[in-house]
C-alpha cells in the first residue's frame, strides 16, 4: 500500500533558518518539496564529487577479489592518519596514474611488436659502424614483390618474415649504392632491450599502485565510506536550504514538505518546540507527493520488480500486493521444471551467508519463485527436462494421476490468463472509481461482464 502523507509548510525567520533546517534534517522524517528545480553550483560540485567517490569505491572494491598482494602504502603510517578526503584524493591520483601507465604500456607493446620484426641490436654498435662508413638500410616488402636476385647484387640479410611481409636489411660500405627500388623503412626508436626494461618498470609501478589500492580496500574503506556519508549529508543540507522560498525580501523563509502519517507524532513534537509558524494539510494527488510503499514481508520482495516500470501516483492503488502472486505463478508456469526449481531453492540457502546483505531480499524472492517452479514442475510432470508422465517408474504411478498432460496444461494457462485479465480490469475500475468517481469505472465493469458472458457461452456450447 501507499503510505498516506500530510503536507506541511513552515514559515521561519531568517535568523533561525539554518538552525531550523539542521534540526529538520536530523529528524529525518520529512521529504522537502523543491521550490526551484535548478540546482546550485555548490550542489552540482557535491553531486559530481559523490559520483567520483562512488566510482573510486567501485574500483577499490573490485581489487579486493583479485589475487594480488595488499602492500601498506606510505601515506598510511603510524604518525599520519589521513582523513577520508585524503584517502579519496590519494586514490584518485593512483587511478589517474594507472590510466596513464596502462596507456603507456599499450604504446610500448606496439613499439615492441614493431621492434621484434627487426630483431634486437645495439644502437651504439650501429653508430660506431656508421662512423667507419658502414651504413644499414632497412626495408619492408610484400612477399610477392620480393626479388631473390636482390641478394646477389647487395649485401642483404632477411631479419624476419611475418606473412605477407618480409623484413630485411642491406649493408653498404665505402659509398656503395643500394640497387633495390624501394624506400627504406624507419628503424625502431628504441631497442627491444630498452623497451622491455621500460615495460617491466611500468608493470612494477602498476602492481605497486594496485597493491596499495587493495590495502586501502581491506583496511581503510570505512574512512572512504564515512567521507561519502559526509558529502551526502552536506548535499542534503545544501538542498534543504536551497528548497526554502524567500518571502518579504529575505527576512522570512517558507519550507514545504511531506510527512508520512505514521511519523506524524515526531513532526508534531518538533513543531511544538520549533520557532516557526506551521500549516498542515492533507495531500492532494496534484501535489506530486513522494511515494512511500509499505507492504508485508512477502509483497515487499516484489517492490523492486514494480520499480523497474514506474511507481503509482499518490492516491492510486499500489499494485504490488496484487501482481506479486501472479508474477510468482507465471514464473513457475514458464520455467515449470521441478529439477531446476529444487536447484534454485537449494542455491538460495547456499548463497545466503556468502553474499552482501543487500542481496538477501533477492535470495528470498528467488526462493519463492523456485517454490512455484517446483509446484508447477510436479504438476506438469517435468524434472530436468524429463517427462515424468511417460516414466515407467513404479513409485511415480500414484503421482502421475495428479499430473497434467499438454492439453490440460494449455487449458489451465488459458484459465489463469483469463482470471488475471478480469482481475486487472477490476483493479482498473476500482482505481478510477476511487480517484474520479463511479462514472469512470462503468466501462471497465461492462467489459468484465462482457468477457464473463462470452466465457460462459463458450463453455456452455463447447463443453
Amino acid at each position: 500500500m501507499i503510505v498516506p502523507m500530510y503536507k506541511y509548510a513552515f514559515l521561519v525567520h531568517h535568523a533561525d533558518h539554518l538552525e531550523f533546517v539542521h534540526h529538520l534534517r536530523d529528524l529525518g522524517v520529512m521529504h522537502l518539496h523543491s521550490i526551484e528545480n535548478k540546482p546550485l553550483e555548490e550542489e552540482k560540485k557535491l553531486q559530481e564529487e559523490l559520483k567520483q567517490v562512488d566510482e573510486v569505491i567501485g574500483v577499490v572494491s573490485s581489487l579486493k577479489e583479485k589475487e594480488i598482494p595488499a602492500i601498506h602504502p606510505d601515506i598510511f603510517n603510524d604518525e599520519i592518519s589521513p582523513s577520508g578526503k585524503d584517502v579519496f584524493s590519494c586514490l584518485q591520483d593512483w587511478i589517474t596514474q594507472q590510466e596513464h601507465i596502462v596507456l603507456d604500456l599499450e604504446n610500448i607493446e606496439n613499439d615492441l611488436i614493431y621492434a621484434r620484426k627487426w630483431g634486437d641490436f645495439s644502437r651504439d654498435t650501429m653508430e660506431k659502424l656508421n662512423e667507419r662508413g658502414v651504413v644499414f638500410l632497412f626495408f619492408t616488402v610484400h612477399e610477392r614483390d620480393f626479388n631473390i636476385h636482390w641478394s646477389e647484387e647487395n649485401c642483404l640479410e632477411v631479419l624476419h618474415i611475418e606473412s605477407p611481409f618480409i623484413y630485411f636489411t642491406v649493408v653498404l660500405k665505402d659509398n656503395e649504392h643500394c640497387t633495390i627500388p624501394l624506400n627504406s623503412s624507419p628503424i625502431p626508436a628504441k631497442t627491444i632491450h630498452v623497451l622491455e626494461m621500460e615495460k617491466n618498470d611500468l608493470e612494477h609501478k602498476l602492481n605497486k599502485i594496485s597493491s596499495g589500492m587493495k590495502w586501502v580496500g581491506c583496511h581503510a574503506m570505512e574512512r572512504l565510506e564515512n567521507y561519502k556519508t559526509e558529502l551526502f549529508n552536506s548535499l542534503e543540507l545544501s538542498e534543504a536550504i536551497h528548497k526554502s522560498e524567500k518571502v518579504l525580501g529575505e527576512s522570512l523563509f517558507v519550507l514545504q514538505g511531506f510527512v508520512p502519517k505514521t511519523q506524524e507524532s515526531k513532526i508534531t513534537s518538533f513543531c511544538t518546540d520549533a520557532n516557526a509558524i506551521v500549516i498542515k494539510k492533507d495531500v492532494k494527488p496534484s501535489d506530486n507527493a513522494p511515494i512511500l510503499l509499505e507492504n508485508n514481508r512477502f509483497t515487499k520482495l516484489y517492490e523492486g520488480i514494480g520499480e523497474l516500470y514506474s511507481l503509482p501516483a499518490y492516491g492510486e492503488i499500489d499494485l504490488t500486493p496484487f501482481f506479486a502472486p501472479f508474477f510468482m505463478l507465471f514464473f513457475g508456469f514458464c520455467l515449470g521444471d521441478a529439477g531446476y526449481g529444487i536447484l534454485i531453492f537449494l542455491l538460495t540457502f547456499y548463497l545466503k551467508h556468502r553474499v552482501d546483505s543487500k542481496w538477501i531480499s533477492t535470495l528470498y524472492l528467488a526462493r519463492w519463485l523456485a517454490l512455484a517452479t517446483i509446484i508447477f514442475g510436479v504438476l506438469t510432470g517435468t524434472f530436468f527436462g524429463i517427462n515424468l508422465l511417460e516414466s515407467e517408474v513404479t513409485w511415480l504411478k500414484p503421482l502421475q494421476n495428479f499430473m497434467l498432460d499438454s492439453k490440460q496444461t494449455f487449458n489451465l494457462a488459458l484459465f489463469i490468463g483469463l482470471v488475471q485479465i478480469i482481475f486487472g480490469m477490476f483493479l482498473n475500475a476500482t482505481n478510477k472509481i476511487k480517484n474520479y468517481g463511479w462514472q469512470f469505472g462503468v466501462s471497465s465493469i461492462a467489459w468484465i461482464f462482457l468477457i464473463l458472458s462470452l466465457a460462459d457461452w463458450f463453455v456452455f456450447n463447447f463443453s
